[in-house]
């Protein structure tokens, strides 16, 4: 029902903006556009000047259009009758909620429907902060608020399978962010063998050299079995983020779960900083 009166909304507005004499003005506050109206004069042309069809539009103003990137909500231009509208419009849009479920959902079910492979993905999103390959299975890209997955399909093919919002604020205060923490299972045909792997983010000012993680492997009623520490080495730079594999932590075939019991993080000037429970959990980046 939301996308129906949605796409009844942006018929209405956008056939009384169609009416009306607009130009293009780039979101950066660059001016107008240069482009020729008489080839580009239909509401949705400015994706094909833009060149990329997978550009979202934005009808939730009370005066102009807003193209924007979709997912990242990152305005791009305003279709307005005027300067002073085209402000009006992008102050609305910069206050407008960019929902999980609606016009998140409704930008990403878009994407699918165009078939975007990684690359095409990367040209509109930019370059992910961090990647995460499970060879043969998925491979996420990660954004500073969100991950999109491809799935692949033999053949070198992928297709996207879904978006997962992620939420930063209790990780940027304890100053180190991990994502996709859990058991790398190992290609070895051996049930003794087990692996670990984790995304580690730096929400710090300062550039990470080492990180000590310290884990525990535990059994089905989470009796400790092992416990062992791992090194990562950076460099990690400041809100950026690097991924680690670990294919051979643990030797036991009795091993059901892995924890990270302590993390100490040595940065380039030589400080260090240790993260033990409860403060480690807040560097848990949770899923919205």
């Amino acid at each position: 029902m939301k996308i129906l009166v949605f796409l009844a909304l942006f018929c209405v507005i956008s056939n009384d903006i169609a009416a009306q004499k607009n130009d293009w003005y780039w979101a950066d506050g660059r001016g107008k556009c240069d482009i020729d109206t008489t080839k580009y004069k239909t509401i949705d042309s400015f994706k094909d000047y833009y060149g990329d069809q997978g550009l979202a539009v934005s009808v939730n103003t009370t005066v102009g259009l807003v193209y924007y990137i979709p997912l990242t909500h990152q305005p791009i231009a305003v279709l307005a009758s005027s300067k002073s509208e085209y402000d009006q419009a992008l102050s609305e849009f910069s206050k407008e909620k960019y929902t999980y479920y609606f016009p998140f959902e409704y930008d990403f079910k878009n994407l699918q429907k165009l078939n975007y492979d990684k690359e095409k993905i990367v040209k509109l999103l930019g370059e992910p902060i961090s990647t995460v390959d499970d060879e043969g299975v998925y491979e996420r890209l990660y954004y500073h608020k969100f991950y999109i997955q491809f799935i692949k399909s033999g053949l070198g093919n992928s297709y996207l399978d879904k978006f997962v919002r992620l939420k930063f604020d209790g990780a940027r205060k304890n100053s180190l962010g991990i994502t996709d923490f859990g058991i790398n299972l190992s290609d070895l045909d051996d049930d003794y063998v087990t692996g670990f792997r984790a995304t580690y983010w730096n929400f710090s000012k300062k550039k990470i050299k080492y990180i000590y993680t310290t884990i525990t492997a535990l059994n089905a009623v989470d009796d400790v079995i092992q416990r062992k520490t791992l090194t990562s080495i950076g460099p990690i730079e400041p809100e950026d983020a690097g991924s680690y594999s670990f294919d051979k932590a643990f030797f036991s075939k009795l091993i059901e779960s892995i924890r990270i019991s302590q993390l100490k993080i040595q940065y380039f000037d030589g400080t260090t900083k240790i993260l033990v429970n409860p403060t480690l959990k807040a560097s848990y980046i949770e899923v919205d």
